[in-house]
């Protein structure tokens, strides 16, 4: 599978930071570069393939050095084209004022007791779903009888009155 688009490489992806980054440079110069690791061949996939597997340190420290770059950010691309999700993604992120200086215990306290809210957060939702749901059953078969009497013509039912369930 290969790792393009019509117009070139996948934005994110390691192929696109590799041709970015690599400029004039054949793949063997490249691997040169980079300390023989990955090799020429190996970065000739990284471009033409989609990445199936995380790179092992020492390649990713490699491309850091070829591409110039921080290991940081070839770890950032390569988790993203393997389907991690990393970094903080603001929309599902709080905030603690000075939390990260608490001891990582702490932290690990703090992380836990917001998955088990977020859990309790989901089952409080779906039991006050459950009776909504539960009510609106119940009220449709009286507003059934209520619309079918009127359709029949009974005395005092019209279509405009409002239909009390109980």
């Amino acid at each position: 599978m290969e790792n393009t688009t019509e117009d070139g490489p996948v934005a994110n992806s390691l192929a696109s930071l590799i041709n970015r980054r690599r400029g004039a440079r054949t793949y063997v110069e490249l691997s040169k570069d980079c300390g023989g690791k990955p090799t020429h061949k190996a970065l000739q996939q990284m471009v033409n393939r989609k990445l199936r597997n995380f790179p092992d340190p020492d390649t990713i420290r490699g491309l850091a050095r070829g591409l110039n770059v921080l290991e940081s950010d070839v770890v950032d691309v390569c988790a993203r084209e393997v389907g991690l999700r990393v970094g903080v993604e603001l929309e599902d992120g709080l905030v603690l004022a000075h939390a990260r200086r608490l001891p990582a215990s702490a932290q690990d306290v703090l992380a836990s007791m917001s998955r088990e809210l977020l859990k309790l957060n989901g089952l409080a939702e779906a039991a006050a779903a459950a009776p909504k749901t539960a009510k609106k059953q119940a009220e449709q078969p009286a507003q059934d009888n209520y619309r079918l009497a009127a359709d029949q013509g009974e005395k005092g039912m019209s279509f405009d009155t409002e239909v009390d369930p109980d």
